[in-house]
Formats: structure tokens, C-alpha cells, sequence
């Protein structure tokens, strides 16, 4: 995915079930200078702080500090979780309460991260999830991407309620040309999880087909999740 693609992404996400997004991103790799309007109110983005926020994810307030991998803590979103990678370095973003990841193509970035909806979100988890992995799916991964929702399914993730979604993202060929990229295709997780407390928190990871080998790791990462 382009670097900025979740902060897009989540600003359309912000809409949820209100309005859908129709800003597209340069490309879910494509971290660097997202331009365009923000929605009201942000969700969490995948991106850095390139790209357009207008708010900041709300969730509760935490003097603990965000650590990053090997394993992932996020206090705001009220989640732990094992890095798909490593070597994922923080990213600082106006939109994800923690957003990790690593350049593994031109422009283009394997990413992992989670935030918190807004409170008072209208929808279930699956709504809310395959909602979130649509607009993604439209607006990060460059122009004109093709998408295939690979599973939803609702489960518990740490004894919570979740539902998560998996979509397999091709890319338009011309703009893979153009951009030099040897990334064709992407796959990206979603998950919401109701923490039990009014508000839900949301985990991702985007990994580009050229390290398809983490493909296999996703379920184990997903297990690892324990939610605060």
C-alpha cells in the first residue's frame, strides 16, 4: 500500500456508514503527500502523517506510551499484538493511534497499525469492518485497483467479540507500469473488536505480494491480539 493510504482511507472510513469515499490515493504503497478533504470523524490510517486528517481518532486517554515491535502496544486503541514484521518502525500519524511499517517497494510499504472508531458509530462489526476494507480498498492502492473479499467472519478475538475481514487488492497494471512497482497485488486484514466499553477498536495489516510469505502469519498475528 502507498505510505498515506490508511490516513485517506480512515478519513473516508470516518463516514463509515454515512457517506461513501470517493478520494483515491496515489496507492496503498504510497506513503508520501496525500492531498485532499478530510472526513468528519476520522478513523485510524495506515498511513503517516502524510494525508489529510481533520481529527484525530477519539479513544480514551492514556499517559502510557505506544511501543512498537516485536510486539506492538497500543494504549489508546486498548490493544497488544505481535508485529506481521520485526523490523516495522513507527510511523507518526494523525489518524491511527499506532501505525507501523516498512518500505519493501518503491514508494510502496507492508503496514500494520490499529486506532479507534469514533463512539456512537451506527452498524455491527461486520458492517463496520467490511465497510472500513472496502474504502481502502478503493482509495489505497493506487488508480483504479481491483478488489475481491476474500472471507468475513465474526469471531472472538481475546474473548471479545470481532469480526474480521480479508480482501486480496490487484493492482491496475498501468499504474504499477508507471510506477515502477513489482508489487501486482495486496492483501489486507481487518479487524474490529468491541472492547466492551461503548467504543471499537480496529487492527490492520496490508502486505503487498512480493513478501507474500507473511500471508501465511496473519492468523498467528490475529491470535496474539489481547485487548485492555
Amino acid at each position: 500500500m502507498t505510505h498515506r493510504w490508511i490516513v485517506v482511507a480512515v478519513g473516508c472510513l470516518a463516514a463509515l456508514l454515512v457517506a461513501s469515499c470517493s478520494t483515491e490515493v496515489s496507492g496503498r504503497g504510497v506513503r508520501a503527500g496525500a492531498s485532499g478533504p478530510s472526513r468528519q470523524p476520522d478513523f485510524p490510517s495506515a498511513s503517516p502523517s502524510s494525508g489529510p486528517s481533520g481529527s484525530t481518532p477519539s479513544g480514551p486517554s492514556s499517559g502510557a506510551t505506544a511501543q512498537g515491535c516485536p510486539q506492538a502496544i497500543d494504549p489508546k486503541a486498548g490493544l497488544s499484538y505481535a508485529c506481521i514484521s520485526p523490523d516495522l518502525k513507527t510511523d507518526s500519524s494523525e489518524t491511527w493511534t499506532l501505525e507501523l511499517s516498512k518500505e519493501v517497494d518503491v514508494n510502496w510499504f507492508l503496514g500494520e497499525g490499529s486506532g479507534v472508531l469514533p463512539p456512537g458509530q451506527n452498524g455491527t462489526l461486520r458492517e463496520l469492518s467490511e465497510t472500513i476494507s472496502a474504502s481502502l480498498a478503493k482509495t489505497d492502492y493506487g488508480t483504479n485497483p481491483t478488489s475481491t473479499q476474500d472471507s468475513s467472519a465474526d469471531t472472538t478475538i481475546d474473548g471479545r467479540p470481532a469480526h474480521v475481514v480479508q480482501t486480496t487488492i490487484t493492482l491496475n497494471p498501468t499504474y504499477v507500469k508507471t510506477s515502477k512497482l513489482k508489487v501486482t497485488k495486496e492483501r489486507l486484514w481487518i479487524a474490529v473488536i468491541d472492547r466492551g466499553n461503548g467504543l471499537d477498536a480496529v487492527w490492520y495489516v496490508t502486505i503487498p505480494d512480493i513478501v507474500s510469505n507473511l500471508w501465511a502469519d496473519v492468523p498467528a498475528v490475529i491470535q496474539s491480539i489481547t485487548v485492555s
